[in-house]
């Protein structure tokens, strides 16, 4: 199984002391028992500026093709291979983008505060082809005082698919799923102890769509084949997105 992990925030410390490179790099390790991890990162400044913001569609449209050209050479290499896409804001929406444009080779989409509005403040509006086409196993997570992912939104498009779908709905969390220190003090809970039970819900999702045959499958290919290399990691070309 192949988990790609996307995020769209700056390296910088939170408010319980580590940065997001550390906080990657732990779910990272959780995630691993269950699949091989990788990420691509989309907070990058364009080196192609356009007035009309084509450029940033370029980019945006360049790091999606990126990473469906590596799916689809993992999954030419690892034909029972489930690969799953874990986006986080911005990247939850490239997620999306990228499972309708290539379905039948992503099987599974967590979406971390995905946007339900676009940078003009317009509500996100969804075509029924749109919903026609999702079919795979969707875990929408958002926080409770996240401000570009609304959870009555998240409630409304769920109603409106047709896909197995779940909803974790984060108390007192923000667009990073950070607890603030006054709700984490009350309760008495550390950050990374919050991040680990995030991480718990969406292994138990990933594993009730994909467990059994379909994992005994993927196992008996890895022992049989070669495993999965450097060359498998996704990440964007240096020179539009630098890292």
């Amino acid at each position: 199984m192949k988990l790609c992990m996307g995020v769209d925030v700056e390296n910088v410390q939170n408010d319980a002391g580590y940065t997001w490179i550390d906080r990657f790099d732990s779910f990272r390790r959780n995630l691993s028992s269950i699949g091989t991890v990788t990420f691509y990162r989309t907070d990058y400044v364009p080196t192609i500026q356009l007035d009309d913001g084509e450029g940033l569609k370029y980019c945006v449209q360049n790091l999606a093709n990126n990473i469906i050209s590596k799916i689809v050479n993992i999954k030419n290499r690892h034909p029972a291979c489930s690969v799953i896409l874990i986006g986080w804001s911005v990247s939850a929406s490239i997620a999306y983008k990228i499972y309708l444009s290539n379905p039948k080779n992503v099987q599974c989409l967590i979406l971390i505060n995905f946007p339900t509005f676009y940078n003009s403040g317009d509500k996100k509006i969804f075509s029924e082809s749109q919903i026609e086409e999702t079919k795979c196993p969707i875990m929408f997570i958002t926080g409770a005082d996240s401000l570009i992912s609304k959870p009555s939104d998240i409630e409304n498009l769920r109603d409106s698919l047709q896909c197995p779908t779940s909803f974790l709905y984060a108390k007192h969390c923000d667009d990073l799923l950070n607890m603030s220190l006054k709700h984490r003090l009350a309760l008495n809970v550390p950050q990374d102890i919050i991040d680990i039970k995030l991480i718990e819900k969406m292994s138990s999702f990933i594993k009730h769509h994909y467990s059994g045959d379909r994992m005994e499958a993927y196992q008996w290919e890895l022992v049989n084949n070669d495993c999965f290399t450097d060359s498998d990691d996704i990440y964007p070309t240096s020179n539009l997105y630098p890292f």
